[in-house]
């Protein structure tokens, strides 16, 4: 079972995290707010083989909360417990994916003012899709397809040398059996940033939103 965990926060409310066994626990993360998606590799971390493990939340305002879904840590695995907390402060509530393979996202969600050069798509819709990075006159390749609970691979716009710094840039999903859609919010291209804008969509084929 997973050696690294994703937790995606897609409530009404500000939290951190962490992961739970009997007899110990992680550090909490960074503060999260909607949107926001973070990672905890466990294998910084001394975790006896074969743990059972859990997730906690860390409610701004509101009391913690514990998953209900345990998940087994094998040092070897390189799967992903992807949990997702959804709800508002005084009812907050987890769901448990494993994906197969390592997922490395990055924390940072995209929002008015945000600058960087490298893009990264977490798909938490019910639905299949790639994604690609738009700005007026030009845009990038799609991303390979995602599934729900996964995310792209990197997208480093410093190889689109037709993209001027201080570009107006957002995101475009090509859904599956569906609808494209495009981002409301924007960030500046800046080469010299090597900040990563994360954009995660919900919803479902005909109604997805980028949060």
């Amino acid at each position: 079972m997973p050696n690294q965990v994703i937790f995606h926060n897609n409530a009404g409310f500000a939290t951190s995290f962490s992961i739970q066994w009997n007899g110990g626990e992680t550090g909490r993360t960074e503060m999260t707010t909607k949107g926001d998606t973070i990672t905890l590799d466990l294998t910084r971390i001394s975790i006896p083989e074969g743990t059972s493990c859990w997730a906690r939340a860390y409610v701004q305002g509101g009391p913690n909360h514990d998953s209900g879904d345990n998940f087994n840590y094998s040092r070897a695995d390189t799967s992903t417990a992807v949990y997702t907390i959804s709800g508002g402060t005084l009812n907050p509530s987890f769901s448990l994916s494993v994906n197969p393979s390592r997922l490395l996202v990055s924390i940072k969600t995209a929002s008015v003012g945000d600058a960087g050069s490298r893009v990264k798509f977490f798909d938490d819709g019910a639905f299949s899709g790639n994604f690609s990075v738009q700005w007026n006159g030009g845009e990038t390749l799609r991303t390979e397809t995602v599934n729900s609970g996964q995310s792209t691979n990197t997208v480093d716009l410093t190889q689109y040398t037709q993209l001027a710094a201080g570009t107006s840039c957002w995101a475009r999903v090509y859904i599956a059996g569906g609808v494209n859609h495009d981002s409301a919010r924007n960030f500046t291209y800046d080469p010299n940033n090597d900040a990563t804008i994360q954009y995660t969509v919900t919803g479902g084929s005909l109604t997805p939103s980028f949060d």
